[in-house]
């Protein structure tokens, strides 16, 4: 079933953060204006990505003073805002203060009009339009929300390639709950599909990419930091991400969950506008792309063979200080500790890399074997 929200995308120059109010302001106009998403009395939950406690200058996280000039824009029509995220952790009040203090919202709270979210219960809702997920779990304060703006941070992704609006939405599931989803889909595909069912059970009205600095490499949380200068907004999340793709000189047809999108008949890239930049003419030069660039974006016979050849393997490095979260939040049960340092077996890894992307020390490495190292450039791009 299509996704019914207009495919434009609004995309604007930001050189840095300085900027983001008056590139916010741009994009939305080019939209409408933000008067069109939010009216006087509402409540707004801007859903940010807060994937783990990691400092605005990390780029893993949305920044702060993004969600800020979005807020003072929200405020200014009448509307109260509302900042919630489960991040990939155990979803408890005393957890989402630390976070919000490391990653800077914790001040935003005091902002008239703006209030952080500690309600850690979830509401069940129904999903219609699912394929897998037809009645699910989300947090309450998205349930009860007048409007969901979504705010991801431009990156790529050790497992999907890339993350952008749409998987923003995962951060709808309670803590640690979304390791379920791993281990019950560890097919890229059938986890693309989950993901694209999460994001449908909320269905966010506004999407806006925080593409200052993003990142690229071992994304999300563990990668490259590197200025990319865009700001990204639009009603469609499939749209916002399929440009934010292009402006990184990926592929979309690599990518689970756009590819996935495509497939079900929720969204026509060919029907997707822009307004602003050109993308095709903005595109970034020399990204990076995740070290695991797994088998799973290679697809037919090489998929079958690569249990043994051609998969990527996680390794833990110096850094590690043996304090046994990885074994803890893997959900293949598939490390476990010994002598006080994490062992895992590689037959039983799923390859979700989620002890890669939540890992407080960054001591977990996704090293390829040769041959995977010899086909990485083959599989990585295209246009």
């Amino acid at each position: 079933m299509p996704f019914d929200r207009d495919t434009k995308t609004a995309i604007v120059r930001a050189e840095s953060y300085d900027d983001c109010a008056a590139a916010l302001s741009e994009a939305l106009s080019l939209l409408g204006g933000i008067g069109r998403f939010v009216k006087r009395g509402m409540k707004v939950v801007l859903k940010v990505n807060l994937v783990m406690a990691k400092k605005p200058e990390a780029a893993a996280t949305t920044n702060p003073a993004f969600v800020s000039a979005l807020c003072d824009m929200i405020t200014a029509e009448g509307a109260s805002v509302l900042i919630a995220e489960s991040p990939g952790n155990l979803y408890r009040p005393e957890i989402l203060k630390g976070i919000y203090r490391t990653t800077g919202m914790l001040a935003l709270g005091e902002k008239e009009g703006v209030s952080l979210n500690y309600d850690v219960s979830a509401a069940e809702v129904d999903n219609p339009d699912a394929l897998y997920l037809k009645r699910l779990e989300i947090l309450t304060p998205l349930a009860e929300a007048d409007c969901i703006i979504s705010l991801p941070k431009m990156k790529t992704h050790c497992q999907m390639l890339f993350t952008g609006a749409v998987k923003n939405m995962f951060g709808s599931i309670p803590g640690l709950a979304k390791m379920e989803y791993h281990f019950r889909m560890p097919d890229y595909s059938h986890f693309a599909d989950s993901l694209i069912d999460i994001f449908m059970a909320s269905k966010p009205g506004l999407s806006i990419m925080d593409g200052i600095v993003g990142m690229d490499g071992d994304g999300p949380t563990s990668g490259r930091v590197r200025k990319m200068g865009f700001v990204l907004a639009g009603e469609n999340a499939f749209s916002v991400d399929y440009f934010a793709s292009m402006l990184m000189g990926m592929d979309w047809k690599r990518i689970p969950v756009l590819m996935n999108a495509f497939k079900r008949g929720i969204i026509d890239y060919s029907s997707c506008t822009w307004a602003g930049l050109d993308p095709a003419r903005n595109r970034l030069s020399d990204v990076r792309l995740p070290s695991s660039m797994n088998v799973h974006f290679v697809g037919g016979v090489f998929r079958d063979i690569a249990k043994g050849l051609i998969r990527p393997h996680v390794f833990f490095s110096d850094r590690c200080k043996g304090c046994g979260y990885c074994a803890k939040i893997c959900p293949a049960k598939a490390i476990t500790m010994k002598d006080g340092r994490p062992s895992a077996d590689q037959g039983k890894c799923i390859r979700c890399f989620c002890c890669h992307e939540l890992c407080p020390q960054a001591a977990v490495d996704i090293r390829k074997n040769f041959i995977m190292s010899l086909l990485s450039p083959v599989v990585g791009r295209g246009r």
